[in-house]
């Protein structure tokens, strides 16, 4: 069945400072505006107007297809466009620059109509509302445990108009009622028009019906809700990574738990308890260590990278905020200007004179930012929890890689009397214990596979 997804998210300008959840660590994180959405979406590295790299070169092999879109079917560089409309001034520094928009591909679909269809949606929009579009098709990680069916395409909107050599003009008014109501002035009442979400949605449906009906495929989507459609049922919602994950690890965790012998919750049952339990000796398949082995790796990783995360977020704010975001907003637009061959007779000098007085404060801030101020008792301890908790992670992911070594060399369908794979020294040791006799076994009796 296929099952109608868009998702409309704003953008803000690069270095805006948003909060983290409690769960997320509690710490502040700057954002990497434009210029990181345009990385990921294209799995490239792109080099931001504040001297910021971002580099997503690691997930270039998730993405299908790569383009971007302009009005009249212009083109240009993406990192000068995205590090432009970064740079440009705005009248505050968490402004909305551009839309980040993702839609679910049906996946009766194959590559060549999915990509048809993403560059008709991406062209519709550049050329109804004037903007830049840049679009990204991403297939599944179906080793990470994501559906295989979760083809999809991001979409990065520019907020102001882009011409079709890659200028860029006003602010786009009906971008900024996105999702909001148009408001009569006359009446002084909100209007029921479309807004450009709506417009964007129905359109979106219109040419992804078209293509199944051209494929000859019976499903179709539909934009409305369920309760226009007349469905009395409950919507669902998106599950976003994060909850993908911790789905994936209480299912691992599930069955090492079945695999001992039941969940400890059915000890305290009396029905069950006077049930006989296996026997203890019984443990697991080393396939099934393996996979539970993997887990523990990556989550440990993950840790790693968050303590990572944080220490850096410590010292960034340990710098003296010497070169502002009006600073920056002006370096970026001298540079426009440089680029800009059509331009540079008329805007040369005054162009190199600004770029020479940006270039020696820059030059300034820099050497100011050189030195790292003292840390407060409050971020000495952090930094101290942070260091330790990633030396932890990456000595216990150091050992999950030996183990993992030595289990690759069983035989997938030996059983083990091992505990738990957990990120415990203590786990860990009765696993390398019980992992060497095992290999010491397989050495000494060597099977007739083996012998041939």
């Amino acid at each position: 069945m296929a099952i109608y997804h868009l998702r409309l998210t704003p953008v803000k300008k690069a270095g805006t400072t948003i909060a983290r959840s409690a769960h997320h660590g509690g710490h502040r994180l700057t954002t990497r505006g434009a210029v990181g959405k345009a990385a990921y979406l294209a799995g490239e590295r792109l080099h931001g107007h504040d001297g910021q790299t971002v580099d997503y070169r690691s997930k270039a092999d998730g993405v299908e297809h790569s383009q971007l879109i302009l009005p009249g079917g212009g083109t240009t560089d993406r990192e000068r466009l995205w590090s432009a409309i970064d740079a440009h001034p705005t009248q505050r520094p968490t402004a909305t620059i551009a839309r980040d928009m993702i839609i679910a591909f049906p996946h009766e679909l194959g590559f060549e109509e999915r990509k048809a269809v993403a560059i008709a949606l991406g062209t519709w929009i550049a050329e109804r509302y004037g903007v830049a579009v840049d679009l990204g098709m991403h297939k599944p990680d179906v080793h990470a445990g994501t559906d295989e069916r979760n083809f999809h395409a991001h979409y990065l909107i520019s907020e102001r108009r882009v011409s079709a050599t890659g200028e860029i003009g006003l602010v786009n008014r009906e971008l900024n009622q996105m999702v909001c109501s148009r408001r009569d002035a006359k009446r002084g009442r909100a209007q029921r028009q479309q807004t450009a979400a709506a417009e964007i949605r129905a359109a979106w449906q219109g040419i992804a019906n078209a293509a199944l009906a051209a494929g000859e495929h019976q499903e179709r989507i539909d934009a409305r809700t369920l309760k226009a459609q007349g469905i009395d049922r409950e919507a669902t919602r998106h599950r976003g990574s994060a909850a993908t994950k911790r789905l994936r690890e209480e299912e691992q965790a599930r069955g090492a738990t079945q695999a001992r012998g039941g969940d400890r919750s059915n000890a305290r049952s009396p029905e069950r308890s006077a049930r006989p339990a296996p026997a203890a000796a019984a443990g697991r398949t080393v396939a099934e260590l393996r996979a539970e082995l993997a887990g523990a790796s990556r989550e440990l990783a993950a840790r790693s990278r968050a303590a990572t995360d944080r220490i850096a977020a410590i010292q960034e704010q340990r710098r003296p905020a010497t070169m502002g975001p009006a600073i920056t907003a002006e370096i970026g637009s001298v540079q426009s200007w440089l680029h800009d061959p059509a331009q540079q007779f008329i805007r040369a000098w005054e162009a190199a004179d600004r770029a020479s007085a940006l270039r020696r404060r820059v030059r300034e801030a820099q050497r100011a930012r050189r030195a790292l101020r003292a840390p407060t008792a409050e971020e000495a301890a952090l930094l101290r929890a942070a260091g330790r908790e990633r030396a932890r992670a990456d000595k216990l992911c150091e050992r999950l890689e030996k183990l993992l070594d030595q289990a690759a060399r069983l035989d997938p369908a030996e059983r083990l009397t091992v505990p738990a794979a957990s990120v415990s020294s203590r786990q860990l040791d009765a696993i390398e214990r019980e992992l060497a006799r095992h290999v010491r076994k397989a050495r000494e009796h060597p099977t007739a596979m083996e012998l041939r």
